[in-house]
């Protein structure tokens, strides 16, 4: 059964139990007509359809979703607060109070504050009040406030401009503002980058250095390709570059072409450094050589590598693929088993091996399904009730390896009330709050299934519908079962005739001229017509074994059916046409009135006599010329003998089958026969003899060329026209002792490893096969192509392209630098190839730091970067290991603590007072030299320490709070040399008001002097002074 209104909580809760007369608990939740609801909350009632309110979010349209205004409960002047004091006398407050917040009437408004008046749109003056409320924006004119514009900072004040500063600079960063249009000019204390631009600009930039952090500018060692990319130098083809500058191009250099070779296998190209580079800032990496990639054995991953896809790989299913020599990248299905849920499925290779989760099942996959686990009837028993078993499985439908959501449209017949219809199966199963949840029967569910009857719809069908005939109306008509495959009368409304037909057939033929009536289309035959309506006659000679009714057949119907003569009992077959014209009689009888010497076949045809042959049955002195018999035929040219029809002979369309190649006749036009040298090269290894296959056979079969004598295969009629080429004589297919390399190139052979999968007697010397070689001279194995092989391709290892362990490595030709590379490399120094340009990791023996560098570099006496202070190394050069007291003095603000900041003279740091905890910058030389703490020297402001409002706090009393409440600075904003102009009050005279700047307040205490202008008779107005009664 369907949902009740008692079921959903939205629907109940609101559900007006005083106006509706019926019971929550036996409405069903699609109904469609309408009902009275009432909100609990806000009172507000309305009318709607309960199926409409069980489609809703459940919310009151009044006060929840303000789809309905209502006095005193959602109107904007309850909403808003401070609305209705701002707005004028003139307004229409009734139209106001049915007004939404987002409502653009014009309203009047009225500034009691200021006395200005304006009119706006009345959603331009809410705003939110940021606790999910809302306020009125206020007088515009009212909330305006004039400030003064904020203190600029000097350059020294200012991180990104004082970090870049050079001391060379003419001008003083002390004395100069941040926003100053004057030129700089700037430079990097890492990477020695220099710059000149404004200080405005510099001000308003990142803050970076462009070259060392933003890597905008190419710089040697520090952002060019050999320094990002070490592994870019092995490529680099230093030969042909030589009027490249590549320290100067940056990475994403598209337009500069540059030559590459590989240091493996020799192979050289051209291409741009921005299409070698992949990657991004800090991740860059460097695209090796492309033949290497495509020829390494090396290069395929194998499944037997990735534990994923062994684990489960189905090793039964799968039999025949070898997981070591499959690519875990290939697009081929396999077969999978999960081994604990026992789910089995099929899926690429490359798309199981992509994907992060693992087995489907387990993973919750909609489309994994398992008997007895999640198929649709585990998870969904019910569904069976109304289930049509015969009836899906006749149409092909597999329901338990569909998914609940699938759109596939399965039958369902309902045992309750009998209706039938089609379906998709997502719509006889939902999911609701995580469980799946049954559809009942529509019909059942009170679920009409037209909302238009068919009467209404198709008024012409209604008036040839006979409702004395059929026991059921039209309009109540339903389930695919009565509309698709049940018979209903109809009458014609053009030729009057009853007929019986389907609806969905009627309803499909409105457009058709005959409306669906078959005796209008001549598919049925009335009453009267018929052919043995018309010739009762022969009703005797029809045979009643035929499955048509003689009295519905056409008389010009072309069906052949079987007669009996009532004569002669003799059986032939005709059509009803054939009869209804006259003709078609019995063929005996009919031989009965003829002459068969006058109109037999010989008597007629004398010159085909020859051609009938001794094996047919019936000669052609018995057999009358206008006969269909099919009969042996002898030709004339082969002597063969072959069937053809009378007719045919006569007309000449019967012509020799084995004389055009149709036929095979060994002795006449087999292959042996007409072609004798094509068929001396006709393999042994054949199933069949030349003789058994004609010359235009499009089948494959052996022959043995010529020239090589190898054995290849070839369609017959390419043999025959010459179209057929040796593959051996080709060179697109190996034979030992022919064409081979040991053949060919005897010598080159000599150098094929044994390693490979066949010997030189079977390898093509195809000029781009990759095959293993092997050096005589080292005996180590490499790849190369033929054709490199050809032009003098010497072996890497020899050339000291590619490294071989004690023989061309680091350790075995340079055994004392060896010693300095790093075991933290992921070579070690017999896998590392001495090359020049080889940048690698290198551990000092002194320091025991690790550090980059080029062999080359080292061989020409390469320091320590560590050791010569270039590079900071924690606990041995850095600031805190040699001046560890200075170091106490590094603020933890830093990017880096004391440990890893090298003590450069002019390095900018960030220092920390140990008396006022102030954080300052200066370079360390300045520190050396005795630089003090500027907040407590009083030269930088620091708040709650040299602040005139923190150094002076009796003098506070005296500052008036009222008249300074405006001014965009403080006491504690200014220090004791401040020239900024404050409100004081008179100690003597409380009325008396005066400005007067910090400093100048401290000169007049420290000379003990009145401060006061007005004590000391400098008067002004009155009127000038802020009215103020202390008394009052």
């Amino acid at each position: 059964m369907g949902k009740k209104v008692s079921d959903i909580p939205h629907m109940l809760k609101m559900w007006d139990f005083e106006l509706n007369t019926d019971e929550p608990d036996k409405v069903s939740v699609h109904l469609e007509d309408p009902r009275h609801w009432k909100c609990p909350d806000c009172g507000y009632t309305w009318t709607s359809s309960v199926k409409a309110r069980c489609r809703s979010s459940g919310k009151c349209p009044c006060h929840e979703s303000n789809k309905v205004i209502m006095k005193g409960v959602n109107d904007v002047l309850t909403i808003v607060k401070g609305l209705s004091d701002l707005l004028d006398e003139d307004n229409d407050f009734e139209l106001i109070h049915t007004q939404g917040i987002d409502s653009s009437i014009p309203v009047n408004l009225y500034c009691k504050e200021c006395g200005r008046k304006w009119s706006v749109m009345l959603k331009s003056q809410i705003k939110k009040d940021g606790n999910d409320g809302y306020i009125v924006s206020g007088c515009p004119h009212y909330n305006t406030v004039k400030r003064k514009k904020n203190e600029v900072p000097f350059c020294n004040e200012v991180e990104s401009i004082y970090r870049f500063w050079d001391d060379n600079n003419p001008l003083n960063p002390y004395r100069v503002k941040s926003n100053s249009n004057q030129k700089a000019h700037f430079i990097c204390r890492n990477c020695g980058y220099d710059w000149a631009t404004t200080i405005l600009a510099q001000a308003q930039g990142t803050g970076k250095c462009k070259c060392c952090e933003l890597q905008r500018v190419t710089r040697k060692g520090y952002t060019d390709v050999f320094t990002l990319i070490p592994d870019s130098r092995k490529y680099f083809n230093f030969g042909k570059n030589k009027d490249i500058d590549i320290y100067s191009i940056p990475l994403r250099n598209s337009d500069t072409p540059i030559d590459w070779k590989c240091p493996d296998c020799g192979y050289e190209w051209s291409a741009p450094l921005a299409s070698r580079i992949r990657g991004k800032k800090d991740s860059y990496s460097f695209k090796g050589c492309q033949q290497c990639y495509l020829h390494s054995v090396e290069r395929i991953t194998p499944v037997a590598s990735i534990p994923k896809l062994v684990k489960y790989w189905d090793f039964k299913k799968n039999k025949g693929i070898d997981i070591n020599l499959t690519s875990a990248h290939s697009y081929d299905s396999a077969f999978w088993r999960d081994k604990k849920c026992g789910y089995e499925w099929e899926e690429t290779i490359k798309g199981f091996n992509g994907r992060d989760d693992e087995c489907p099942f387990c993973a919750g996959k909609q489309n994994a399904i398992m008997l007895d686990k999640n198929d649709i009837f585990t998870i969904c028993p019910e569904l069976a009730s109304i289930y049509d078993f015969e009836t899906n499985e006749r149409n092909g439908i597999d329901i338990c390896s569909l998914t609940p959501n699938s759109r596939t449209e399965a039958h369902f017949k309902c045992k309750k009330c009998g209706n039938e219809w089609d379906s998709p199966i997502s719509n006889r199963i939902k999911l609701r709050n995580g469980k799946y949840v049954f559809v009942d029967c529509p019909e059942c569910s009170n679920k009409s299934f037209r909302k238009i009857p068919y009467s209404e719809e198709y008024p012409d069908l209604a008036a040839m519908y006979r409702k004395d005939l059929n026991n059921v109306e039209l309009d109540s008509i339903r389930g695919t079962n009565a509309i698709n495959y049940t018979y209903y009368h109809w009458n014609c409304l053009i030729c009057g005739e009853t007929f019986e037909s389907t609806l969905r057939a009627m309803t499909q033929s409105r457009s058709i001229p005959t409306k669906g009536c078959p005796y209008c289309s001549h598919t049925k035959v009335r009453k009267g017509e018929s052919f043995g309506d018309m010739h009762p006659e022969l009703i005797r000679e029809y045979d009643t074994s035929n499955e048509i009714d003689i009295l519905k057949a056409f008389p010009n119907g072309k069906e052949s059916v079987r007669w009996i003569c009532k004569d002669c009992g003799y059986k032939w077959e005709a059509t009803f046409a054939l009869r209804h014209m006259g003709s078609g009689k019995c063929p005996e009888c009919y031989k009965l009135g003829r002459n068969i010497k006058e109109e037999c076949f010989a008597a007629v045809y004398p010159e085909y006599v020859e051609l009938w042959s001794s094996d047919n049955k019936r000669t052609p002195y018995d057999t009358f010329y206008t006969s269909n018999l099919w009969i042996h035929w002898n030709c004339q040219n082969c002597g063969s003998v072959y069937g053809a029809e009378i007719k045919d002979m006569i007309n000449g369309d019967a012509g020799c089958p084995y004389c055009r190649g149709i036929k095979l006749n060994p002795e006449t036009n087999s292959l042996r026969v007409l072609y004798p040298n094509i068929a001396r090269r006709w393999s042994n290894n054949n199933a069949i003899e030349s003789n058994m296959v004609l010359p235009t056979a499009g089948n494959p079969y052996k022959w043995i060329c010529d020239t090589c004598h190898g054995e290849y295969t070839s369609r017959v009629k390419d043999v025959v026209a010459g179209a057929d080429e040796c593959p051996y004589c080709k060179g697109t297919k190996v034979l030992a002792g022919f064409n081979s390399l040991k053949a060919i190139n005897p010598e080159l052979a000599k150098q094929i490893s044994p390693l490979n999968e066949v010997d030189a007697d079977h390898i093509l010397p195809s000029k781009q096969s990759v095959q293993l070689w092997r050096c005589p001279d080292c005996g180590s194995d490499y790849n190369a192509t033929t054709l490199d092989m050809e032009n003098g391709y010497t072996c890497p290892y020899c050339s000291d392209r590619v490294v071989l362990p004690g023989i061309n490595s680091l350790k075995a030709k340079n055994p004392e630098l060896a010693k300095l590379i790093s075991p933290l490399n992921e070579k070690d120094s017999d896998h590392i190839l001495p090359s020049k340009q080889s940048v690698q990791l290198w551990r000092c023996p002194d320091c025991g730091g690790d550090y980059t560098a080029t062999t080359l570099d080292m061989e020409n006496g390469y320091t320590c970067p560590y050791c010569s202070d270039r590079v900071v190394l924690p606990g041995i050069n850095s600031l805190k290991a040699k001046n560890p007291e200075l170091a106490k003095l590094i603020s933890p603000l830093n990017e880096k603590d004391s440990d890893h900041i090298l003590p450069s003279k002019q390095s900018v740091q960030l220092w920390r007072c140990p008396d006022c905890g102030g954080d300052y910058t200066a370079t360390t030389l300045d520190m050396e030299n005795g630089y003090t703490c500027p907040y407590c020297n009083d030269r930088l402001l620091l708040k709650g320490f040299n602040s005139f409002g923190d150094k002076h706090p009796d003098l506070l009393e005296e500052m008036d709070g009222i008249a300074n409440y405006l001014l965009p600075y403080t006491e504690f904003d200014v220090m004791d040399k401040s020239t900024k102009k404050f409100w004081w009050t008179c100690t003597k005279n409380p009325r008396h008001k005066y400005p007067m700047s910090p400093n100048t307040r401290l000169m007049f205490q420290k000379r003990n002097r009145e401060p006061c202008l007005y004590c000391r008779g400098q008067r002004r107005k009155l009127n000038r002074f802020v009215k103020y009664d202390p008394d009052k």
